[in-house]
């Protein structure tokens, strides 16, 4: 993958998968807004995914 500082130009080269885990090192360092917006756009490309949709609702019940 380029590497770019603008986060709106990597989300869309990013898979579902390494969307997953960016979502998840930004859960655990309690980025939870940065989470919130990377776990959407893996919804986004697997509506179907469950991890995905829990994983947001964790980032968002943890946000306060």
């Amino acid at each position: 993958m380029l590497a770019c500082n603008n986060e709106k130009n990597i989300l869309p080269l990013m898979d579902y998968e390494e969307l997953i885990e960016k979502g998840y090192y930004l859960r655990e360092a309690g980025d939870y807004e940065q989470a919130i917006h990377i776990y959407t756009k893996a919804i986004s490309i697997n509506p179907t995914s469950l991890s995905a949709w829990y994983l947001r609702g964790s980032c968002y019940m943890n946000s306060g």
